[in-house]
């Protein structure tokens, strides 16, 4: 996946939304969250409308496990999951999905994953998870 302007702006919204929610509460926070055009991953759209609050977690796990085992849309599922979670403050929740996430075989078996799994690495060590 090469990054575009949408897929850039989707990562900008999100952590804009991570950064605010320290300040604010989560609901708050997500109705301050940056709108951004369509992104052109599935996956990514569902990512961006469960932040937005117009799906699921679930409907997020599921496509993420349709997708397949070891899939780039299974990993991103569980890695915005932990982080949807994280931003909730459902610490229990977030770090089962980062630490699912980073023992993906998405990360484990490419010998050159992309820097969102390096991301999810970094940020399962700093967590301590």
């Amino acid at each position: 996946w090469v990054g575009s302007h949408v897929t850039a702006e989707l990562n900008g919204a999100l952590l804009e939304l991570t950064c605010v929610v320290q300040r604010k509460a989560f609901e708050a926070a997500r109705k301050q969250m940056l709108k951004v055009g369509k992104d052109s991953r599935p996956i990514m759209r569902m990512v961006n409308e469960l932040f937005l609050g117009d799906a699921s977690e679930e409907d997020l796990a599921t496509a993420g496990h349709k997708a397949g085992p070891g899939s780039r849309a299974e990993f991103y599922a569980l890695l915005y999951l932990g982080l949807y979670n994280e931003a909730k403050g459902d610490a229990v929740h977030a770090k089962g999905y980062i630490q699912q996430a980073v023992s993906s075989a998405y990360g484990k078996g490419n010998p050159n994953p992309d820097y969102m799994y390096s991301l999810a690495v970094v940020h399962a060590r700093e967590r301590g998870w």
